[in-house]
């Protein structure tokens, strides 16, 4: 049973001595309640991790994580390689003259209504960040996409990714980057 709204401030003081236990997706694991919201990207996010990251992740596209507060599902990522082209745009901080530097993307991060406003989602980025330290190879940049309407679009912004461009067009998501050694992606028009 997911904590009621009451309980979140108390989880949040508790999450500061036992963090969230974190593990891989793996064939047993019961997903089919996750829910991060009403909103058409909301039950994207929550569909995605209902219906297709086993599938993808048993095939080599993702790998997913699972952050599980006292036993609850409370949040996921799932991360991939990626790769940002250079272009004018870019190439300033693609200064080693590549015509792509590394990535991992954050392909989905959803945290469970019951868990939203409670931190639960910046303690996933930190680990994230220590995910990408962890792998032993070159990863420049972490990105995302993210549909304009999601309000995360500013927590993001906080966290010093910026939008590089909308992907699929004027109407298709933002494509944020975080730029791991410096101060951030450059604002770009699109």
């Amino acid at each position: 049973m997911l904590p009621s709204s009451l309980r979140v401030w108390e989880w949040w003081v508790d999450f500061l001595v036992n963090p969230p236990e974190w593990k891989p997706l793996e064939s047993g694991d019961d997903v089919s309640q996750f829910a991060c919201g009403d909103a058409k990207w909301a039950k994207d996010v929550s569909d995605f991790l209902k219906e297709d990251a086993l599938y993808q992740q048993e095939r080599g596209y993702n790998r997913t994580y699972l952050f599980l507060a006292d036993g609850v599902l409370a949040g996921f990522v799932s991360v991939l390689a990626f790769r940002i082209s250079s272009n004018p745009s870019i190439q300033e901080y693609t200064e080693v003259g590549l015509s792509s530097a590394p990535a991992m993307l954050i392909g989905q991060f959803g945290v469970a209504t019951a868990f939203q406003n409670a931190h639960l989602g910046e303690y996933i980025w930190v680990w994230t960040q220590g995910l990408a330290d962890s792998q032993g190879v070159g990863i420049r940049f972490i990105a995302l996409h993210c549909d304009p309407l999601n309000p995360a679009v500013g927590w993001y912004h906080r966290r010093n990714f910026r939008a590089i461009h909308k992907s699929g067009g004027a109407s298709g998501p933002l494509l944020m980057v975080y730029d791991r050694y410096g101060p951030g992606a450059p604002e770009i028009e699109y």
